[in-house]
């Protein structure tokens, strides 16, 4: 009997619904994607490609995303919490193909 394969996290709602807020949070940080690149030693591609979700980050690059925004991880955590409570609908459906 087969098994119905693993979803990967990328392919997952709440992954998009993550990279939509670390690009809302570094909009309000009023940071360019190049100025947010530089600030991490990266340029303008690597924030785009992140955003998009082509590109992942670790957890430590998250951690310094956030920071160069004014964010902390736990204040992340909490959005983050909030944003998945306030779509029940949404999380675990699987992403529209582009």
């Amino acid at each position: 009997m087969a098994t119905k394969p693993t979803k990967k996290s990328i392919d997952k709602r709440e992954y998009e619904i993550i990279l939509t807020l670390l690009k809302t949070i570094r909009m309000k940080a009023n940071l360019s994607q190049s100025e947010l690149g530089r600030a991490m030693g990266r340029d303008q591609a690597f924030v785009s490609a992140c955003e998009v979700g082509s590109r992942r980050l670790d957890p430590l690059q998250v951690k310094e995303w956030l920071s160069v925004c004014g964010m902390t991880y736990q204040d992340f955590g909490r959005r983050v919490d909030e944003a998945f409570e306030l779509l029940p609908g949404l999380v675990d459906k699987p992403r529209r193909k582009k």
